[in-house]
């Protein structure tokens, strides 16, 4: 990433108060698109047309009459001079609608601090199966919805079970689960299982290390022990309790914010 376009990005980020993550969002980008390159983790440079959504989204909040002074300020003496051409633009009033407000989704900074009570917490104890949880299609409660979760669908929380992740993950404590990210070696997994035997579904809370062939190899730390499930090919077999129907990837404290 060359250095005008890292300037770029932290100066739009001391301007909106916002970390890097966060700052996909409001450029109408995915929340990974800054943040991995500010990480360094790639060498390639960032499409011309995504930075020109992230200036266009600075010019319409500079625009929007919501910027104090200060970042009003920071936009017109550090921001603009990096674009050539660009104009300071017109400050709206109280009265006043930006030009092109409805081409750009209204976002304010708020937006990305707290979200809605959306997320349905659908894990539920299972009685007498000690460290399994049940994901259940009924709701227990709502819980917030966090910035990395602003446009996922079928998002959803748990509540942990049992000790055998204690003190990576301890009993009663929320955890939320993305459907579509996929797991990465030492990622925190929900795996759900389904005995054919007794028609029951189970899920639990693991690491993921990584699959071979049908199988998902995983561990846990009380007792510590690898785990394997199996993902079966044809016909599932008639007795086992590993048969893995899903797997979830749980996020950690730093996605669920942003970082």
């Amino acid at each position: 990433m060359s250095t005008l376009t890292r300037k770029k990005l932290e100066l739009a980020m001391k301007i909106t108060g916002l970390k890097a993550s966060p700052l996909g969002p409001f450029a109408g980008v995915a929340a990974s698109t800054f943040s991995r390159y500010l990480a360094g983790s790639t060498e390639s440079e960032i499409k011309q047309s995504t930075m020109e959504k992230l200036e266009e989204a600075m010019r319409a909040y500079i625009q929007s009459g919501e910027a104090t002074p200060e970042q009003i300020a920071l936009y017109r003496d550090e921001y603009l001079p990096l674009i050539p051409g660009s104009q300071m633009p017109d400050i709206a009033g109280p009265e006043q609608e930006v030009a092109y407000a409805p081409k750009l989704p209204h976002r304010t900074l708020e937006s990305f601090h707290s979200g809605p009570m959306d997320i349905e917490v659908r894990g539920t104890a299972m009685g007498g199966l000690v460290g399994s949880m049940q994901i259940s299609s009924d709701t227990v409660e709502f819980v917030r919805r966090p910035p990395s979760l602003a446009t996922a669908r079928g998002a959803f929380a748990i509540y942990v079970r049992g000790d055998s992740m204690v003190p990576q993950h301890n009993p009663g404590e929320l955890r939320y689960v993305h459907p579509d990210r996929p797991a990465a070696p030492g990622d925190s997994v929900v795996i759900e299982t389904y005995n054919p035997g007794t028609g029951q579904k189970e899920a639990f809370i693991k690491i993921f290390l990584k699959r071979e062939g049908n199988r998902i190899i995983c561990k846990q730390h009380n007792p510590e022990a690898t785990v394997e499930y199996i993902i079966p090919v044809g016909e599932p077999p008639e007795k086992t309790d590993k048969y893995a129907v899903n797997v979830y990837k749980v996020l950690t404290t730093n996605e669920l914010l942003g970082y």
